[in-house]
């Protein structure tokens, strides 16, 4: 008689890799914020253009300084032109989204990618379960995301205004977003994370200059004013570069869905930078959605 087939259960985060999952969430959170900055003298595509350039510099520099090699085999192009592709797909979709939404809005919808990467890990890839307590927890926080966007309705006029077209195109960055991971994920035992995100950084950043070059019109460089540039500098070198090269390495070490329920911490820090810093409007909903999607994490990583 056979026996039992077990699956191996991926190893539990450490606490330094459960800081620097926040850390990363901490400065996603702020990237809507930046964007918006950028957005009042610049076009959305060559935001984004721009901050994928910054991001593949800081990508070469990083695999120089970690003695990675650059080459890439014939076996390793799919994973990184699929992963380029999703990228102009997803941060297209978001540039495109936030010029026509709040900050508020942008942190809380494009983390609905966790909800992607949960079914789809779990239920299609068959490469996580999930116990009842996970699922709990993943219903908990989702209850506090629904709150604070259904807390928003209605809201009195502000410098970064919401709209439901914005809205859609950041929802659908989401699961975008949810497909990167996921393929970066498959791609971790085929090669290193730092030469995979140079390369889907430089194919994803050629794609947003062609398409920005097509259907936009660029501005002057009086456009770059200092606030314009350390927005830039702050998408590109922190975000998409420290924290796309970060990502991938825990990839490498630990599953999908345990690095990306902690990203339910994102919309909070970003909601209340964007009250802080572009006064978007805040309300007492929000206190209670933050301890659902708080208790939410606590249910999702407690032991099984």
């Amino acid at each position: 008689m056979n026996a039992p087939l077990h699956r191996e259960s991926p190893p539990r985060m450490t606490f330094t890799a459960v800081l620097l999952t926040l850390s990363i969430c901490l400065l996603w959170g702020g990237n809507p914020v930046a964007v918006q900055f950028a957005a009042k003298n610049l076009p959305p595509l060559l935001i984004a253009s721009i901050r994928f350039l910054l991001a593949t510099g800081f990508m070469y520099f990083w695999c120089r300084l970690g003695g990675h090699r650059i080459s890439i085999t014939r076996q390793q192009l799919p994973y990184v032109v699929g992963g380029g592709i999703l990228l102009f797909v997803q941060i297209g979709l978001f540039h495109l989204g936030i010029a026509r939404t709040s900050s508020s809005h942008a942190t809380l919808l494009i983390n609905t990618y966790v909800f992607w990467v949960m079914v789809l890990e779990s239920y299609l890839l068959r490469a996580a379960l999930l116990s009842r307590w996970k699922i709990s927890g993943l219903i908990l926080a989702a209850i506090g995301v629904v709150i604070i966007i259904l807390s928003s309705l209605g809201q009195k006029e502000q410098l970064d205004q919401p709209t439901l077209r914005g809205d859609v195109l950041l929802a659908f960055s989401g699961l975008m977003l949810a497909l990167k991971i996921l393929l970066t994920k498959a791609a971790m035992p085929k090669i290193a994370s730092s030469p995979f995100i140079f390369w889907h950084d430089l194919i994803g950043m050629s794609l947003l200059v062609i398409a920005s070059l097509t259907f936009e019109t660029w501005p002057g460089m009086e456009a770059f004013d200092m606030v314009s540039c350390v927005s830039l500098a702050y998408q590109g070198l922190c975000v998409a570069g420290f924290c796309f090269g970060m990502q991938a390495y825990l990839l490498q070490k630990y599953s999908a869905t345990s690095i990306s329920v902690f990203s339910f911490t994102s919309p909070i820090f970003g909601v209340m930078l964007g009250v802080a810093i572009r006064g978007d409007e805040f309300s007492v909903w929000f206190g209670l959605a933050a301890l659902l999607v708080a208790g939410g994490i606590y249910l999702v990583n407690r032991p099984d």
